[in-house]
């Protein structure tokens, strides 16, 4: 996966591909040398977007002519390769709580009651499913900052049915929490603007965390309904919000890990429609902000976009 560092320090030049794009702040350290001159990459992360899709791609190569002293550079990306590696690792462990099936107290509306009823004589779980839906949602709610009742006015929550082969659901459980904006904070993942759209991009961010844990079999397909769809666009890699920020490429970077391990594809709800589960995934982000957060911790925040980048350089060398 990696290039032995011995094998840069002979006096011998090498054209080699490099990728100033993984370890931008490392190559700006360690200047590194095109046909025999330095060359420092000022600024290279404020120009390039360092999503997982772009580092796979060519154009994100350069050759560039070692001079043999590039060992003390090598070695720090090398480090920073092995941190992206074990934060990827720690994602894999089972960290993330949920509530079986919803946590204790947490209003529903009329839609959402009348469909679990419903739903309570069939037979399905994880295990037996035919697929699995999970429907997200994020909230924000400035109004309610000023309320003694509000703990976080920015939420975000998941719900986790198993579908059965006649399209019958059964919640199996749920999960939700806050959205801090606090770069200092356990569960800091780059969000940056205060706003509906961060909390649902989050919410997104964390089902892929919970696939990445989970012991749901790999061969069930995953389908994520979602009701903001820049979101979701944004998640599923299919588009790029206007300003790149952590949260986005956070997002994207353990999509692409979680797709690795499932099929998974998504579908839009139309919110406050009369969809019991859309339904529910809103009375979740609704129950969280005046409640302490079932997450209160995410492995290796806060995500600062170094972070990101050594994951994806790992995703994208796998």
């Amino acid at each position: 996966m990696y290039v032995p560092l011995d094998w840069f320090s002979c006096s011998d030049k090498h054209e080699v591909h490099l990728y100033p794009l993984l370890f931008p702040d490392i190559y700006d350290m360690y200047p590194i040398h095109e046909d025999g001159l330095e060359r420092s990459l000022d600024n290279v992360d404020a120009e390039v977007s360092c999503s997982p899709k772009f580092l796979g791609q060519d154009a994100c190569t350069d050759n560039y002519v070692m001079k043999g002293d590039e060992a003390p550079m090598w070695e720090a990306v090398d480090n920073r390769a092995c941190a992206g590696a074990d934060l990827a690792q720690q994602f894999s462990k089972h960290w993330l709580p949920v509530s079986y099936p919803l946590p204790l107290g947490c209003p529903l509306k009329e839609c959402t009651s009348i469909a679990l009823r419903l739903s309570s004589d069939v037979c399905v779980d994880c295990s037996s499913a035919s697929s699995i839906h999970i429907y997200i949602d994020g909230g924000y709610s400035p109004d309610d900052e000023d309320s003694p009742m509000c703990v976080s006015s920015s939420t975000w929550a998941f719900a986790v049915f198993a579908v059965d082969t006649e399209g019958c659901y059964k919640l199996q459980f749920s999960c939700g929490g806050h959205v801090t904006f606090c770069e200092d904070s356990e569960l800091f993942l780059g969000e940056a603007k205060r706003g509906s759209f961060d909390p649902e991009l989050y919410g997104q961010a964390m089902v892929r965390l919970f696939l990445l844990q989970c012991d749901i079999d790999k061969s069930i397909p995953i389908h994520i309904a979602y009701d903001n769809i820049s979101a979701a666009d944004c998640s599923f890699m299919n588009a790029s919000p206007n300003v790149s920020t952590g949260l986005s490429n956070f997002a994207s970077t353990v999509h692409f890990m979680a797709s690795k391990l499932f099929d998974i594809k998504g579908f839009h709800v139309k919110s406050h429609n009369g969809d019991p589960w859309n339904e529910l995934a809103d009375s979740l982000c609704t129950f969280y902000k005046t409640r302490a957060p079932l997450v209160v911790r995410v492995p290796g925040a806060p995500f600062i976009s170094t972070k990101v980048v050594c994951i994806a350089n790992v995703c994208c060398s796998e």
